[in-house]
């Protein structure tokens, strides 16, 4: 105990201990195909930027004495996340001796031993397999423990424990701070300020002292603590913020549809617990959040919605309400979280409505989604918003289509312009027609989910290199219609004289088919126009050397080049001395040219509209 005791006291002072930041690993390989020879365990790892700690095939661990094929290693886990262990000669140069694992994160939460379980051998891609659990017995428990006296005052015997990894104390006002402690006291596996994670907790944290989690707050509150898979959610009712948590007793979901009151105050729904759920017609519907005393200056509004936690098609309505579009009736879900709200819905989310597992289905060139010939009898049918199949090495390109019986609703289907990045893998491109295009490493799954009318992909996808398209718009269709058939060149660059107007010069031969596409992060993510056969046929009055204009809002006088992009009726390279020509001052910009057929251009050969 005195050990412990010291222990706290240097953190609260300042001290540090050596090798404060080593962490110790564990690898467990008892199978006889991989211990044949007298294999031992390797670790290769690096840190978020890619660079490796040691050349692969990594550096040896040592054996735990006593323990038959458990090996170790101290990593500073700080900088080194990432891991493969490796199958290697036990003494002399290390040497990769031909089996490995999968690609690792190394757990944060205590787990510290992974134990392979492939019992056959598994050589090179994908790895073998196995799984994470805690050296020496059961996996840790973790106590909170801090200078709140509901969290011990840092003294250890009052720390609060977690039940189911979740605790929750009272904390009076002011500051706070604590650390999430293994209950057999190894600092090295306390979680603190870094371990947090944003996307699930309270604004108004800081790092205290010694990388402590801190927290202000104005008034006595909850704090609540989520450990989940080595990441902390921290989440408190009071000090976040000038609009703290509400309560269901004053805040009131005010709106245009009749279950929020259709403007009138007593048909206001009642927020519990935090949240209001309601049904929503289709069509248009505007709300705010409102506190029950009607104090406007408090309410809630679009300005207070938080995109990370909100469903897509959110936009700012009249006298800054948050503004809907359901394309069918829905269910509406607003949660106040320190003073944000959430706002989700089930149906109307752009063009693309959340889906449901009852219409939509996966269809592709691998055989067991279609096949070369897209055959929808293949097609895998997505269960609770899922689809998950196996398919070879190889190319695969897919969309996800909603259909009922043989009629498939192809303007409805979801391709690479909805994929979410952040929660697919990366190596995903844009294919033809707009399909999610992927190149599987080896057989393996594929596995593809809807959130919010969008598409989280994941597999062991061959990773592209580095895009060689800079988000913004290009011209396609010279050569192709997928991602590879852009030229880099044919970027359009802003107009220095047309705001939401932008310009790209370009050679045009007779025949060319072409739109624009936007580009972002290797993905064609929109199509000016939309759909099959909507492509601009280049004719014999617009060929050579071309400036094209193009707005992405569309003009409605472009019509005849499919309403987004305007050609210019002189090739740019415009000879100045031509008989048909006649030069006029014009005192802004120079020259203007007028040509015999009386249209007009300035010297760079741009049409003056």
């Amino acid at each position: 105990m005195k050990k412990f005791f010291s222990i706290v006291m240097a953190l609260m002072l300042g001290f540090s201990f050596a090798n404060a930041e080593a962490t110790r690993i564990y690898c467990k390989a008892t199978q006889g195909w991989w211990t044949d020879g007298g294999a031992a365990v390797g670790i290769y790892t690096w840190d978020d930027g890619g660079t490796a700690k040691a050349a692969w095939p990594g550096e040896r661990m040592a054996p735990v004495e006593g323990e038959e094929g458990v090996w170790y290693v101290d990593l500073d886990l700080s900088v080194y996340k990432m891991c493969i262990f490796t199958r290697v000669n036990a003494s002399g140069a290390i040497a990769d001796w031909g089996a490995k694992t999968a690609d690792l994160t190394i757990p944060t939460d205590g787990k510290n031993l992974y134990t392979i379980t492939s019992t056959s051998a598994v050589w090179g891609d994908p790895g073998a397999a196995g799984e994470w659990s805690t050296h020496g017995g059961e996996e840790a428990e973790y106590l909170l423990l801090g200078s709140a006296p509901s969290m011990g005052a840092w003294q250890g015997d009052g720390a609060a424990k977690f039940v189911n990894g979740l605790a929750e104390v009272t904390v009076p006002a002011g500051d706070c701070e604590f650390k999430v402690v293994p209950s057999d006291w190894n600092w090295d596996n306390a979680l603190g300020y870094a371990a947090v994670d944003a996307g699930c907790s309270s604004e108004g944290i800081s790092e205290g002292d010694n990388g402590n989690i801190k927290i202000t707050l104005s008034e006595a509150g909850t704090l609540r603590v989520e450990l989940k898979d080595g990441k902390l959610c921290v989440t408190f009712s009071a000090g976040a913020g000038e609009n703290p948590q509400p309560t269901d007793k004053e805040y009131l979901l005010f709106g245009s549809a009749p279950s929020m009151g259709a403007w009138q105050g007593d048909g206001a729904a009642k927020f519990v617990n935090g949240v209001a759920e309601v049904t929503v017609p289709a069509g248009d519907c505007e709300f705010k959040v409102v506190p029950s005393d009607w104090n406007w200056d408090n309410a809630l509004g679009f300005a207070a919605v938080d995109a990370g936690c909100s469903s897509e098609g959110i936009s700012e309505g009249d006298n800054g309400n948050v503004k809907i579009t359901l394309s069918e009736e829905g269910t509406l879900r607003v949660e106040i979280k320190d003073g944000k709200l959430c706002v989700t819905f089930s149906a109307g989310a752009g063009e693309n409505p959340q889906p449901t597992d009852k219409d939509y289905y996966l269809i592709g060139s691998a055989e067991a989604i279609g096949g070369t010939s897209w055959d929808g009898t293949k097609a895998v049918k997505l269960v609770d918003g899922v689809a998950e199949v196996t398919i070879p090495a190889g190319e695969c390109q897919f969309k996800v289509v909603p259909a009922e019986g043989a009629n498939w609703d192809w303007n409805h289907a979801l391709g690479a312009a909805d994929v979410n990045a952040e929660c697919s893998s990366d190596g995903i491109k844009s294919g033809d027609n707009g399909n999610v295009k992927i190149e599987m490493a080896a057989e393996g799954k594929l596995r593809v989910e809807i959130k919010n009318g969008k598409l989280c992909v994941t597999g062991n996808f061959v990773a592209g290199s580095e895009p060689e398209l800079t988000n913004g718009y290009y011209l396609i269709g010279l050569t192709g219609w997928d991602l590879s058939a852009i030229n880099p060149v044919h970027k359009f660059a802003a107009s220095e004289e047309v705001e939401g107007e932008f310009v790209l010069t370009v050679t045009l031969a007779e025949g060319n088919t072409i739109k624009v596409v936007e580009v972002e992060n290797d993905i064609i993510k929109a199509w000016f126009p939309e759909g099959m056969g909507t492509e601009y046929t280049v004719d014999a009055d617009h060929i050579g050397e071309r400036k094209i204009f193009f707005r992405p809002a569309g003009n409605p006088e472009w019509a005849n080049f499919g309403g987004f992009i305007f050609i210019s009726e002189e090739q740019t390279a415009l000879d100045n001395t031509s008989a048909d020509v006649k030069a006029v001052k014009f005192i802004l910009n120079g020259q203007l040219f007028i040509r015999a057929n009386g249209s007009v251009f300035d010297v760079m050969g741009q049409s003056v509209r």
